[in-house]
């Protein structure tokens, strides 16, 4: 299902000729339909790639199917061959031409976000994770939460505590994470490199 979403995304140009391109069409407009009617507020990324591929498997008929097959010569359950992976490369064109709107909202929901924070550390809190309170140099304040192993310069588990005052560059991966006080998922910073000083983090 990953894959068949991760391929709807991707750039790859295939011309199909007249016959091909109304049953396409239809299956890309139904495609369209189903995502149009998928919630953007209450679901988190895995749950939304899910619905994205349901949405697709269920707009291709066992007719359409049988004509993908004669026609691209991809079978949309063959899982060896990667028949997912093909299959939503074809159906996501034709779904970036139906409904660019929709499409590119819910692939900036679906990829990861990474961002970088550069400022000083205000406050370590600590109740049930650690999390930082840092203000970076426009003197916005970010909250960044420490997880889990991460790289960079500095030692956390021996360091953390006597951060405050310092100047870091942390690396976060942005996720949807549930909170029950609020009942619904929020975006959270989670800590995946930190170092002391303004440093530019690794590519990785």
């Amino acid at each position: 299902m990953k894959k068949l979403i991760f391929a709807l995304f991707m750039s790859i140009v295939m011309t199909p000729t007249l016959a091909q391109q109304d049953y396409m069409e239809a299956i890309a407009n139904r495609s369209c339909t189903c995502i149009e009617k998928i919630p953007r507020k209450g679901i988190n990324k895995e749950a939304l790639t899910m619905q994205l591929g349901v949405c697709i498997m269920q707009s291709v008929t066992p007719a359409d199917r049988e004509k993908i097959l004669a026609d691209y010569k991809v079978d949309l359950f063959d899982i060896e061959r990667k028949g997912q992976e093909k299959a939503g490369a074809i159906i996501g064109t034709r779904m970036a031409a139906a409904c660019p709107g929709p499409i590119t909202t819910l692939y900036s929901m679906i990829k990861d976000t990474v961002t970088d924070i550069s400022g000083t550390v205000q406050k370590i809190e600590t109740e049930g994770y650690v999390s930082l309170i840092i203000k970076d140099t426009q003197g916005k304040t970010h909250k960044v939460v420490w997880l889990s192993p991460t790289k960079g310069n500095l030692d956390l588990p021996a360091q953390y505590t006597g951060m405050t005052g310092k100047m870091v560059t942390a690396r976060c991966e942005v996720k949807e994470i549930f909170d029950p006080r609020i009942g619904e998922y929020r975006p959270m910073k989670i800590i995946t490199e930190i170092s002391e000083g303004f440093i530019k983090p690794s590519a990785n």
